[in-house]
């Protein structure tokens, strides 16, 4: 019996049928590799090396994973980027998550905290503690741990430009707990070099960005070993616009960098390269998400052993956090936005990455709610304490398609980086606007792919709704206008009781080791930190010195 039931007896909207199909669809990967139409047989490997390619899990070249066991014995790390107004209200935040099932820290912070702006200047005053925490001295990072045991909790977080002020306050509010820098863990982005490319939250330019990311990896070295002062980023490139093996590509170039960097300082490769993570990127394309992972990792194995002479299998680890792209997200039926997580989820998953971090389902149009957030969190647990994903180390190895995408993948990945060595190097590429450029093409080219209906984009030009009204509304989330004012408030307060004569101090020993190239910044910056000195106003001196940098003109 056919059913009459209309969708305006059941409450639910009108569905646009003549966009369900869109037009001349390709059959493309995220990163724009054309997936054949034959078959994938065994003839699609002919001649391939499974021992070559693949080894065993936990041994060089990592392709499929870099421990033997992978999550039967060591879930991924469940994380969620959070953060926002004071450190009051991401402690609290913080305290929620754990309870709802997060096992790792991931702070977000204020536009004005991560550019060294201070919080009643006119540029960032309406920024303050909007898409991040407001940290702007110790007293504010010491408050964001009250009640969290530091010795206890991982942090990740997404600092660059002043990366250095980030370490010099987590390390005095651990202190203030009893606990040495030698017992922290975590990790500080302290990648620059994607900032210019991609998220534009730099401050200087590359060359002394790159010495300030060089003196946080040194001082961890010697002061913080289990603490990683790295994590070089492929995911923000990803959402500007470049293709996810690009991402993958200018990361590696990016990571060489500050490799040099420390090695040029007298430490070997196997000091430095084992404190080295990455921060890559997942897609609802999930084959494409999972090859390049295991791509990822047999390349950087190669890089690090070939190229560097590293003898420390820790060396040849390609140890990973990967995030979802919030780019795939949709503001236009945001619930949808469920599936596309779970999807970056398995991805990531079968990709093997070591932590994974994913967005809410209402991120496309504002800040997380309580509820998108626990929903995120929720869909995490359930692809790794339901799907079975977890049961088998690398469940995809051996399949045509992905043994086949995986080699593709780290052609063109190898391609990619040979062309920037070509041009000089990476910061040479950066300077005169390279690659800055290919992604803002790529970026363009994407966004015409989905204007045109080449690439599917459901709700947006696909299954389009007509009507979104009755019951589709979303919750958005409530934040309070008066947590910039209050931060300014305390701020104040803290400017007339620290003590003024060491504050000067030392600002001006800071000033003066940022003019002489052969010392370390931090310890410098921490007794700024130390003395109440704000970001905004270590930023002011470091900018005396340094200079701020403006990108090449087309760019």
């Amino acid at each position: 019996m056919t059913s009459t039931i209309s969708n305006q007896k059941l409450g639910l909207p009108e569905v646009d049928s003549a966009q369900t199909n869109p037009s001349s669809r390709a059959f493309l990967t995220r990163s724009g590799i054309e997936v054949p139409a034959e078959p994938f047989t065994a003839e699609t490997l002919r001649g391939w090396d499974s021992d070559l390619k693949l080894g065993e899990p936990g041994k060089y070249p990592y392709t499929r994973g870099i421990h033997a066991d992978m999550y039967r014995k060591r879930p991924w790390t469940i994380r969620h980027n959070a953060g926002f107004g004071s450190g009051e209200d991401t402690n609290a935040l913080f305290k929620y998550l754990f309870n709802s099932g997060l096992t790792g820290l991931n702070l977000a912070m204020d536009l004005p905290t991560q550019m060294g702006i201070e919080p009643d200047d006119p540029r960032g005053q309406l920024e303050v503690g909007r898409v991040g925490a407001a940290l702007s001295t110790l007293e504010d990072m010491e408050r964001l741990y009250d009640g969290i045991p530091m010795d206890q909790v991982s942090t990740s977080t997404a600092h660059n430009g002043l990366a250095i002020v980030f370490l010099a306050q987590y390390v005095l509010a651990a202190q203030g707990q009893g606990v040495p820098p030698s017992a922290i863990r975590g990790t500080v982005q302290n990648d620059i070099l994607k900032e210019i490319l991609a998220r534009g939250t730099y401050i200087f330019p590359p060359r002394p960005s790159v010495r300030l990311a060089g003196d946080v990896i040194e001082w961890c070295i010697n002061n913080a070993p289990k603490f990683n002062p790295i994590s070089v980023s492929a995911c923000h490139m990803q959402q500007a616009g470049a293709t996810h093996i690009q991402s993958f590509a200018y990361t590696f170039a990016n990571a060489q960098v500050y490799l040099d960097e420390v090695i040029r300082r007298g430490y070997s490769v196997d000091q430095v390269a084992p404190l080295f993570s990455f921060l890559i990127p997942t897609t609802v394309y999930f084959f494409e998400a999972a090859a390049n992972h295991r791509a990822a990792r047999r390349l950087w194995a190669s890089i690090l052993r070939e190229k560097y002479g590293a003898k420390d299998p820790r060396s040849w680890m390609f140890r990973a956090a990967t995030a979802g792209d919030q780019t795939e997200l949709t503001a236009a039926q945001p619930l949808n936005n469920l599936a596309r997580i779970t999807l970056h989820c398995l991805g990531a998953a079968l990709g093997g990455s070591q932590s994974v971090i994913l967005a809410a389902y209402d991120e496309a149009f504002d800040l997380p709610t309580e509820k998108s957030f626990r929903a995120t969190l929720m869909a995490q647990n359930i692809v790794q304490r339901e799907s079975g994903v977890a049961d088998v180390v690398d469940p995809l190895a051996g399949s045509y398609y992905v043994e086949w995408l995986t080699d593709r993948s780290e052609q063109e990945m190898r391609a990619i980086l040979q062309k920037i060595a070509d041009t000089g190097g990476m910061v040479k590429a950066i300077e005169e606007g390279i690659v800055q450029r290919d992604i803002a093409h790529h970026a363009y080219e994407e966004e015409r792919s989905i204007q045109s209906g080449q690439k599917v984009r459901v709700g947006v030009n696909c299954l389009v709704v007509k009507d979104e009204g009755g019951g589709m509304e979303q919750e958005t989330f409530n934040f309070d206008p008066d947590v910039g004012r209050r931060h300014i408030e305390r701020l104040k307060e803290i400017r007339l009781q620290r003590d003024q004569d060491s504050l000067t101090d030392s600002l001006k020993a800071l000033k003066k080791a940022a003019a002489d190239e052969s010392q370390n910044l931090v310890p410098h910056v921490m007794e700024a930190v130390r003395c109440m000195a704000t970001g905004g106003e270590i930023a002011g001196v470091l900018r005396e010195v340094f200079g701020t940098y403006k990108p090449p003109s087309g760019v």
